[in-house]
């Protein structure tokens, strides 16, 4: 569909949107108040239609373009999204949650930050302190960027954006999608995706320290400044399986997900299982399991069968062990550094002191898929795009890689268990097997 027809559609769908909010909004049971600002919607909240939609379209899966049917598809998704919108408001006030409305509205990032940084760096260099850690000596990653460094592959950081003032990562930014910024959905990757809350910046320096030949590709899905104030809502999620989708869709090799909730929520499901079948190497992290208890929950997307899934290492007087808060789980793959991380963070967010130190198995993600990008880097292309050709043949490759050449010798483990799988990774050990695979 060419862009001007396109932006009418888009229009006529955003009328049926704001029309059906204010006629089916009676139907709940809503407060008054909430009520009445959701039936004047267009007024009280003129871009949430653009909000909503830049990621409820990508949300699922499922093939929406058929020619001849594009048109029914975006108006019968507006009113949709329009009733879900409703009824999601309306569940809050059945789990007695405070401000039902806004906190909807905030899980969904509609008040997330989207001004311009007023920066106070530009291309300032990546900390050396960072080269120096011990997550990259105990991951092997030094002896193995001797053999390759990430080359021609990339990564999606799904997360809260990047300081592209940070001069190593401006290099390596390729493509990027701000679900965050009220851009339309089709063909448009809105305006830069900032990092106002330092997560995406430190999980995306985590990457190059692994792969820093790999091309980085910046999607936002959250603003944790805003976003953590609340529980996630439906909407939350939505924004994780567009993140997914839209990665998947243009050109991701590997994905690096730092998220993990203990719910099975659909539309993530299957965008887990879009990448699988598409070989994109989606890693995602172990939970963090910060309040012990008796119960031992499962965490979602790792706990999917198509994700490669990451636990946590620590190290205390030159000993390594499982960090403390990592959960556990007959799902985990692999184990990386997780304590003591050193990581980048924006510089004109208040206070960035960069570099910070970080913990969480969060940042063990992006190392594990830089290794990804390292082993699929190393790989022949012929194996490569051999692979390629079976449904997550690739992906189950790379994780059997991972995991033979990972070990649990140092964690004081013999075999691979729910604690820390397969072990700590080796990214030296990880090529040699890469290298040395063929296939017919």
């Amino acid at each position: 569909m060419d862009p001007k027809s396109f932006s009418q559609l888009y229009k006529r769908g955003k009328a049926y949107f704001y029309k059906a909010l204010n006629k089916y909004a009676p139907e709940f049971a809503l407060d008054p108040k909430d009520e009445k600002a959701l039936r004047k919607a267009e007024k009280e909240f003129p871009r949430l239609y653009n909000h909503l939609m830049n990621f409820y379209f990508h949300a699922d899966s499922s093939e929406k373009t058929k020619e001849g049917k594009f048109p029914s598809f975006i108006l019968s998704l507006s009113v949709n999204m329009a009733k879900e919108l409703l009824q999601s408001v309306s569940l809050k006030y059945l789990q007695k949650v405070p401000s039902p409305l806004n906190s909807i509205l905030v899980s969904a990032g509609y008040y997330s930050r989207k001004n311009i940084p007023d920066f106070r760096m530009f291309f300032r260099p990546m900390s050396r302190v960072l080269r120096s850690q011990w997550a990259l000596d105990e991951a092997n990653l030094r002896k193995a960027h001797k053999m390759t460094k990430g080359e021609g592959t990339t990564i999606a950081v799904v997360d809260s954006g990047v300081d592209p003032t940070i001069k190593e990562i401006n290099a390596n930014i390729g493509k990027w999608k701000n679900f965050l910024d009220d851009s339309k959905p089709i063909n448009d990757k809105g305006k830069f995706p900032y990092d106002w809350g330092g997560h995406g910046t430190s999980v995306a320096t985590l990457t190059y320290q692994a792969a820093p030949k790999a091309r980085t590709m910046v999607i936002k899905i959250h603003d944790n400044v805003q976003m953590d104030t609340v529980p996630p809502s439906r909407w939350t999620w939505y924004l994780v399986s567009a993140g997914i989708i839209w990665a998947v869709q243009n050109g991701a090799d590997i994905i690096s997900l730092s998220v993990s909730v203990n719910k099975n929520f659909e539309p993530i499901r299957k965008a887990c299982r879009m990448c699988w079948e598409k070989n994109v190497i989606l890693v995602t992290p172990m939970g963090n399991a910060f309040e012990k208890n008796d119960e031992n929950p499962v965490f979602y997307p790792a706990a999917y069968p198509w994700t490669i899934a990451v636990g946590g290492v620590e190290k205390k007087d030159e000993t390594l062990s499982i960090w403390e808060f990592s959960s556990s789980g007959d799902y985990i793959d692999v184990v990386a550094p997780a304590s003591r991380i050193i990581g980048e963070t924006p510089s004109y967010i208040e206070d960035p002191g960069p570099p910070e130190i970080f913990y969480g198995n969060s940042l063990a993600v992006p190392i594990v898929a830089g290794a990804a990008a390292l082993v699929l880097s190393s790989m022949d292309e012929k194996t490569k795009e051999g692979l390629k050709k079976e449904p997550g043949k690739l992906v189950e490759t790379v994780r059997q890689i991972l995991r033979e050449s990972s070990s649990n010798e140092k964690l004081g483990f013999s075999n691979p268990n729910p604690v820390s799988g397969y072990g700590l990774i080796d990214c030296d050990k990880a090529l040699r097997l890469a290298t040395s695979l063929q296939i017919d």
